[in-house]
């Protein structure tokens, strides 16, 4: 190495040389410095290069210490801080400074949406063009999202942005926790490289236009070619809804002017597709409002099947008929006049209606008591407007909301209308409405435009599973306009049940004549599945009724799983001049009994024939065992039935099939039809056939004709011969005797055997024995169960044989009494029991004849299965009892929560008798807590009262009732009887008692 000595004058010399290094000399003359530089020994053809060492004139003294500012922005989303250190790199033009851990005396580093800064002590680098920075992956929350980083160099003057907008963590993304970064551009300190921008994204308002993704925007400018991503989030609240604008305001890289924009999503989401409408973007303070048009799906399943678009720039949207609305309403200045809720508009005008626009913004106290929100919303243009729609949606804490005023201003023509509300949207006060139609102030606004008040009814089919749980709405179509979707609330009760007809008025613009309607639900709830009869809405103003037919299902499940369906009207009412029949078909409890296969049945009458009718039915119909219920509809009565035609088309993994028997019911007459089947319906089975005709019949019988010798021996008195001048029983005509039986509440009290009865007359006639075709659920304990049979006229009932035939999975039964009905002349006759009908109980007798107790009417016990058995039946008494006026006064506790929504039963049991079942006739302010109901009632006289049964049946959303006592006063005698209670009827402990007298 060789020592060269260099003589500099007229400033300090850079010499740049490839790696010198300098040592500070002593200072010589003014502007001369004496400097010793180290350099290799150099060939005679490289000194020419050392000329450069005099032609710089910006001399930097390399030996001193420079520091660097270091700015780190940790992204505001969730989770984005870090626990872990973080290191970082500088590379410059000039040199490399690092890697430097970031740290200082504050412990809470790199917290979400917080800036960390921090000064570095280095040496000359030059321009820096990258970093280097990531973590050690340490600490309980590692992970680490960085929004970019900023190095100011104070010393000449220079800063350098370098935007990341990525995780750093080992579990996400592409698990990386160190990333080299480039700098997006070089610019003076006092430069600003960033700039605020106002993104309002429009999510198209079709079916399944929202988006559950996680939706991001690039901006591409003339500046910077690409900006970072952005993700559009926020917190609390539901972004990328069908038909919403959500708004955005954040600071970010500035590109320049932005001439195009990149927008997607991740796809992730159970409802990830999305179909974007347009962006608007404005750069505040730099560039007017830019529009990106896209009108097309960002899902992988629809379209092109992309999830990401780049969308040019347009100075104005596009004219595609929509235009801007202003909306100031006024909430109006009540006690609890605000709401939670969301809060829609419908315009209407002269051309046409908007779509239903929620009244949203950043704010989170809209629609506060005597405030006033401005909203600026897109629709379609509707032309001069004519009226509104407002409404809401009735969700949050406090949903109920009253609404002063609302004006509405296009923007397109600039008409501002104003409308005069000042009521109440809440279920629970007024009218219960919660969506209303207004229409504009007239005359100097001091009138209000006419509005047309509707009815409309919904008829529910009476068919099982019919009615819904879920929301149904209504939208009116009319010559002129159209009203609507209109939600279908009921101020009180469960709408929309079996066999239910429910009606809703409600204020609205006139339409003209109701040509069609829109209906459908929200398949929300446990059971959305609904069968819609038929609709009926008249304009009370011309009080002119139209029908809409519909008989199908609203069912996303079933069908063609549609929940909304387009209906038009008819003049006449729907079913009239028809006849429609309820089919009840009931599959045999064998083994393979049921079918996959498609079912139909003909239904011939002696007045003609129903056609082939598919009998239209779920995954769970024609099960083993199970029933299932039909309509079908006739265009005329078919008279008396006589055959019916039924099979399936043998298709399906399992088409076999076997048919107990089908009950064909006329809704018109409520007559019933019994075709028994008892055969298979397979091409693998018996004869192989598939369809059969029924005729007209009965079950063939499981008990005996008479009774077994054990019970004949039992029997204390045997049907008397009839006299030598009796007559014959006829067979004919048949006379329907409908049989209550009631049982106790005894353990295993119910059977899963066939029943059969048979009757005996007074003067010694006798029916054949009778099959009880027991449906599932009946006959278990603690039921009152209802049949209806078809036999001969036996007279009056005197006797009553009863047995089963001992199969079944628990044959055993214990009986305790069995009330017989004469349809035709009304007379009652009830045969006690309180006995096992069990082999392996008591006698080991199943099958019994039952001598009557009374003849007489006996009040009129609940055929309810909620409701417990009559187990004390009126004691033995060929005489019938009187009628006597009996007052009863129920008195519920003033504990809290003590009064009950269920029904109420009781039940008097005295010395010469009970009184039956009974529920009082009751209403919605009866049994509240701390109040005396009083009902008086006509019953049997039951003598001395010794003891008083009453319960619930347990239904009504608040079934538990807490009772002080009953008091009875016998109309009769005048006597006064008192039945203490102090108790809970609940689930707990029980919802039916037996109180004693108590005085």
């Amino acid at each position: 190495m060789v020592f060269y000595r260099l003589v500099m004058s007229g400033g300090i010399a850079n010499t740049k040389p490839r790696r010198p290094v300098c040592e500070r000399g002593n200072p010589g003359p003014p502007h001369d410095l004496w400097a010793f530089v180290v350099v290799r020994q150099l060939e005679r053809s490289a000194w020419g290069s050392m000329a450069s060492v005099h032609q710089d004139r910006h001399p930097i003294d390399r030996g001193a210490g420079e520091g660097k500012q270091i700015t780190c922005h940790t992204s505001d989303i969730r989770s984005a801080g870090t626990d872990a250190d973080v290191s970082i790199t500088l590379v410059g033009g000039a040199g490399t400074l690092g890697p430097k851990v970031l740290q200082h005396s504050n412990s809470n580093l790199f917290e979400r949406g917080v800036k960390d800064e921090f000064l570095l002590e280095g040496t000359f680098l030059g321009d820096i063009n990258r970093i280097e920075i990531g973590h050690n992956n340490k600490g309980f929350g590692a992970g680490w999202h960085l929004d970019r980083v900023e190095v100011s160099d104070e010393n000449h003057n220079r800063s350098y942005h370098f935007p990341c907008k990525q995780w750093f963590d080992s579990s996400r993304g592409d698990k990386k926790v160190m990333r080299t970064i480039t700098a997006a551009q070089l610019a003076r300190a006092d430069s600003k490289n960033t700039c605020t921008y106002k993104v309002k994204v429009y999510t198209g308002d079709m079916r399944s236009a929202g988006t559950d993704a996680s939706v991001f925007i690039i901006f591409h400018g003339s500046r910077i070619p690409a900006s970072a991503k952005k993700n559009l989030e926020s917190q609390g609240k539901d972004l990328f809804e069908r038909g919403q604008v959500d708004e955005f305001m954040f600071e970010f890289d500035d590109v320049g002017d932005v001439n195009t924009i990149t927008v997607g999503h991740d796809n992730r989401g159970l409802g990830a597709g999305w179909f974007l409408n347009h962006v608007e973007v404005t750069v505040l303070g730099k560039q007017p409002t830019q529009y990106f048009v896209c009108r097309q799906w960002l899902d992988k399943k629809k379209g092109d099947f992309l999830i990401e678009r780049t969308i040019q720039a347009s100075a104005f949207l596009p004219d595609d008929g929509q235009c801007q609305y202003k909306v100031v309403v006024t909430t109006g200045d009540h006690r609890g006049a605000g709401t939670d809720a969301t809060v829609r508009v419908v315009i209407y005008g002269d051309k046409g209606q908007t779509a239903l626009i929620p009244l949203i913004s950043d704010s989170k106290n809209l629609f506060e008591r005597a405030q006033v929100d401005e909203f600026l919303v897109q629709g379609a243009n509707v032309g001069n407007i004519t009226r509104l729609q407002i409404g809401h949606d009735n969700k949050g804490w406090w949903a109920n909301w009253h609404c002063k005023q609302v004006e509405v201003t296009s923007l397109a023509n600039k008409q501002e209308v104003k409308f005069f509300c000042d009521q109440w949207f809440d279920k629970k006060k007024g009218d219960g409405q919660i969506i209303r139609e207004l229409t504009p102030l007239v005359g100097g606004g001091q009138q209000q435009a006419a509005l047309q008040k509707y009815t409309v009814t919904t008829h529910t089919a009476d068919v099982r599973g019919a009615g819904t749980d879920a929301d149904v709405y209504i939208t009116l179509v009319g010559t002129t306009s159209r009203v609507g979707p209109r939600f279908l609330v009921p101020p009180s009760g469960d709408p929309f049940e079996r066999g239910q007809a429910d009606s809703f008025t409600f204020e609205a613009g006139d339409v003209g004549a109701v040509t069609q309607i829109i209906i459908g639900h929200n398949n929300k709830g446990w059971g959305a599945a609904w069968m819609l009869d038929f609709v009926e809405v008249v304009a009370q103003s011309t009080q002119q009724t139209v029908f809409f037919p519909s008989k199908q299902w609203f069912d996303a499940k079933q069908g063609d799983r549609k929940i909304e369906r387009t209906i038009d009207a008819v003049s006449n009412k729907p079913n009239a001049g028809k006849t429609s029949y309820k089919l009840e078909v009931h599959t045999s409890d064998l083994k393979n009994a049921g079918t996959d296969a498609n079912v139909s049945v003909v239904v011939f009458g002696n007045k003609g024939m129903s056609g082939p009718r598919p009998l239209p039915a779920g995954k769970e119909a024609f099960e083993r065992g199970s029933v299932d219920y039909f309509v079908i509809e006739t265009d005329n009565d078919l008279g008396e039935l006589e055959r019916l035609q039924i099979g399936h088309d043998d298709k399906g993994w399992f088409a076999g099939w076997h048919l107990s028997h089908v009950e064909v019911t006329s809704m018109t007459t409520n007559q019933t039809w019994l075709f028994p089947c008892q055969k298979w319906m397979d091409k693998k089975k018996e004869d192989k056939m598939i369809q059969r005709m029924l005729t007209v019949g009965q079950l063939s019988a499981a008990a005996p004709s008479q009774p077994p010798p054990e019970q004949q021996q039992q029997q204390q008195q045997p049907p008397a011969p009839a006299p030598a001048s009796a007559p014959a029983p006829a067979p004919a005509p048949p006379l329907l005797l409908p049989p209550r039986r009631s049982r106790h509440h005894v353990k295993n009290a119910g059977t899963d055997s066939n029943v059969s009865v048979k009757l005996f007359g007074e003067n010694g006639q006798e029916g054949p024995a009778k099959q009880l075709i027991a449906k599932r659920g009946q006959l278990e304990r603690g039921n009152n169960d209802n049949f209806t049979i078809n036999t001969v006229d036996v007279g009056r009932p005197a006797r009553l044989q009863i047995g089963h035939d001992n199969t079944g999975f628990g044959p055993g039964w214990h009986l305790s009494h069995v009330t017989v009905t004469r349809v035709e002349s009304g007379e009652e006759a009830t045969f006690i029991c309180q006995q096992w009908l069990d082999k392996t109980e008591g006698d080991k007798l199943t099958t019994r004849i039952l001598t009557a107790s009374s003849t007489a009417p006996l009040g009129a016990p609940s055929t309810k299965k909620e409701l417990p058995a009559n187990e004390a039946p009126p004691a033995a008494s060929g005489a019938a009892r009187r009628e006597v006026s009996y007052t009863l006064r129920f008195e519920t506790s003033s504990r809290p929560f003590a009064g009950t929504d269920s029904q109420v039963w009781f039940e008097l049991v005295g010395t010469e008798g009970t009184s039956g079942i009974v529920k009082p006739d009751q209403k919605p302010e009866h049994f509240d807590r701390a109040c005396k109901d009083t009902f008086t009632f006509q019953l049997p006289h039951c003598g001395d009262l010794n003891s008083l049964k009453l319960g619930t049946d347990k239904a009504g959303k608040g079934p538990d009732w807490h009772l002080s006592k009953v008091v009875v006063n016998d109309g009769a005698s005048g006597r006064e009887y008192i039945f203490s209670c102090g108790e809970w009827f609940d689930k707990k402990r029980g919802y039916d008692k037996t109180l004693s007298v108590s005085q």
